[in-house]
């Protein structure tokens, strides 16, 4: 059998640049068979997948996110501490992040992976909303 290029080792895969400490890092996450087309809109009553859409790609941003910031650590990143103390958790959340949030609770909270995201949404939608509805995933990175 003749060698496989690059591109037909592995599928199709849905690219995301995440820049973090001002390195530039491509995040590449396969896509799901049935995702590799935009969704249409040929009824009035959206589809199943047409609603589960969002979360499915915040979900891959989320994972790829703390990939960068702590991909590999053992308990998903839970006790890490970065930045010289300044970050924790599995996505490197620093207090003056977290305050600014505005998320109820505990900045050392950010350690668990839900409380965390719900930190970064928060923030996002506070500075970038038209990002988030969007999912610009560039300007969310």
């Amino acid at each position: 059998m003749a060698n496989k290029t690059q591109s037909q080792k592995f599928p199709p895969a849905k690219r995301i640049w995440i820049i973090a400490a001002g390195v530039t890092v491509l995040a590449v996450i396969p896509l799901n068979a049935t995702r590799r087309e935009p969704l249409g809109r040929t009824t009035n009553k959206p589809t199943s997948q047409q609603i589960s859409a969002p979360a499915w790609e915040m979900r891959e941003f989320f994972d790829a996110i703390r990939q960068v910031e702590t991909g590999g650590q053992p308990n998903g990143g839970r006790d890490v501490v970065a930045d010289g103390g300044r970050s924790i958790g599995p996505y490197c959340i620093s207090r003056a992040y977290w305050l600014d949030s505005r998320v109820p609770g505990k900045w050392l909270d950010s350690r668990d992976q839900k409380y965390a995201e719900r930190v970064m949404l928060a923030y996002w939608k506070r500075y970038v909303p038209q990002a988030v509805k969007n999912q610009n995933w560039e300007i969310l990175a």
